[in-house]
C-alpha cells in the first residue's frame, strides 16, 4: 500500500500550529516556511523564528506499515542590542524550542478534503531514538561585520509509525 498523499501536509500543519504556539507564548514573529510570508513587519523585528518541516520520508516496512522520519528545524534570528539587550536573548529563545521539540508532537488530519478532520489524531511524531539522533541547538554567531544579526537552530528529528 502506497504513502497517504495527505500524510505530508498533515504533519506540515500539525508541526507548524505547534510550534508557532510555542513562539507565542515568548512572544516572537514566527513564520512557517512555504506557508507563511516575510512580511516588513516580520523582516524588521529584532528578534523572529523561520519553521522549516522537511518530510515526510516514508518506508513500508509491510504490507501497510509504514514508518515516516520527520526532520524539524526552527531557525532563530536575533539582533544583538549592546547594553539595552540581554546578550543571551537568542539562547533564551533557542531554549524554549528546544525544550518544546524534545517530546512527542501530535499530528492531526487538518484541512477542508474528505479524510480531513482536524480533532482525529493521525499519530505522534517522536524524536528518534538513535544513538546519533539528538534535539540539536546550533549557534550561527554573528552573520557579518556590519549587521548586528546573530543565529541559531533548534534541529530535531522524528519518526512515526502507521499502519494504514
Amino acid at each position: 500500500m502506497p504513502a497517504n498523499a495527505n500524510w505530508a501536509r498533515w504533519i506540515h500543519a500539525s508541526v507548524g500550529k505547534y510550534l508557532k504556539t510555542v513562539a507565542a507564548t515568548i512572544p516572537v514573529p514566527v513564520l512557517v516556511e512555504g506557508i507563511d510570508d516575510r512580511d516588513d513587519t516580520f523582516m524588521e523585528s529584532e528578534d523572529r523564528v523561520e519553521i522549516r518541516v522537511n518530510g515526510p520520508f516514508t518506508k513500508e516496512l509491510s504490507a501497510g506499515y509504514h514508518r515516516l522520519y520527520v526532520d524539524v528545524n526552527v531557525l532563530v534570528n536575533s539582533m544583538m542590542g549592546g547594553a539595552t539587550k540581554s546578550a543571551y536573548t537568542l539562547d533564551e529563545i533557542l531554549g524554549v524550542f528546544h525544550n518544546a521539540m524534545d517530546g512527542a508532537i501530535a499530528i492531526y488530519r487538518f484541512g477542508t478534503g474528505p479524510e480531513d478532520d482536524a480533532d482525529s489524531l493521525l499519530g505522534c511524531i517522536t524524536p528518534r531514538p538513535g544513538k546519533n539522533d539528538f534535539i540539536r541547538v546550533l549557534h550561527f554567531g554573528q552573520l557579518n561585520t556590519t549587521d548586528r544579526l546573530k543565529q541559531g537552530m533548534v534541529d530535531a528529528r522524528y519518526v512515526m509509525y502507521l499502519n494504514e
